[in-house]
């Protein structure tokens, strides 16, 4: 059966207005502004190394104590804002979008380990190392957003941006030792009060993600985003002396303790976060 073609262009033209009805009204085109909030988690893969000699009532002592690629998890509230410019492409359902961003977080990890030592007939022994990864609470970045449109109100949507921040390790280590009572001294203590080494370091992270936007309003929408950043590595190494305080007729004197090799300490830091929030966004439609 042949249409008319009369009615085949009113047809065509019908097809066509219902195809484009979904664009008609300017959703989500042109500049936003907006806030969100959400929780965050903290992965730091943190790593350390210590070796300390020292002379002790039977002779050279060592303690050497490594801990290798622990995962330590923190969680705590993030905060964002942001300003951005998305469009559809050539008058279809997908999507694209860019915008910059600032966010406020504590992403923080530590890992710490005390050895207690206690050698009844000869001395005792404390040591105690901590390392701590941390970025900077404040942080800047900028995302691209290339999407979809599931329905007239609702838009799916990707993330991929560069976040910049600063990458901070820290390592401490406190070591005591105290010799029991020996016929040429009534007492020793051998003790590093602190080595301590910080890094810090200016990192670039990469930012992966999803999210959902739904209009409530003309020009209110509300969202939901998921993001994974990786910031990288840095790691930190320090060396120190052992030092001594021994009772001599009737007081204390210090010196150094002449050791095989010297103290020395260090770590590694990598840090992602994860972080999951809602937010608000306003739309200046033209």
């Amino acid at each position: 059966m042949l249409v008319p073609p009369a009615k085949l262009k009113t047809l065509v033209f019908l097809i066509a207005g219902l195809s484009g009805s979904a664009f008609a009204a300017p959703q989500f085109t042109g500049f936003y502004v907006g806030a969100n909030a959400g929780v965050v988690q903290t992965d730091a893969r943190l790593s350390m190394g210590n070796y300390l000699p020292f002379y002790a009532n039977t002779g050279t002592e060592t303690i050497a104590n490594n801990i290798g690629n622990t995962n330590v998890y923190s969680y705590s509230g993030i905060g964002s804002i942001f300003l951005g410019y998305g469009e559809f492409y050539c008058n279809s359902r997908f999507y694209w979008g860019a915008e910059i961003f600032g966010n406020w977080a504590r992403r923080q990890a530590n890992l710490s380990e005390s050895l207690y030592t206690d050698f009844t007939d000869s001395y005792y022994s404390n040591f105690d190392t901590s390392v701590t990864a941390r970025l900077n609470r404040f942080e800047a970045g900028i995302d691209l957003r290339p999407g979809y449109l599931m329905d007239t109100n609702t838009l799916l949507y990707a993330r991929l941006g560069l976040v910049f921040n600063t990458l901070n390790l820290g390592t401490t280590e406190y070591f005591q030792f105290t010799s029991l009572e020996t016929p040429a001294f009534a007492s020793v203590a051998t003790y590093v009060t602190q080595l301590s080494q910080a890094r810090h370091k200016s990192v670039t992270g990469v930012r992966l993600g999803f999210g959902l936007e739904h209009l409530v309003t003309d020009s209110l929408a509300v969202t939901f985003d998921y993001i994974y950043t990786f910031y990288g590595k840095t790691s930190t190494s320090t060396r120190g002396t052992v030092y001594s305080t021994a009772f001599l007729g009737g007081e204390f004197t210090s010196f150094l303790q002449a050791t095989p090799d010297p103290v020395y300490t260090n770590s590694t830091g990598r840090i992602a976060t994860q972080s999951a929030s809602l937010g608000l966004k306003y739309y200046f439609y033209a």
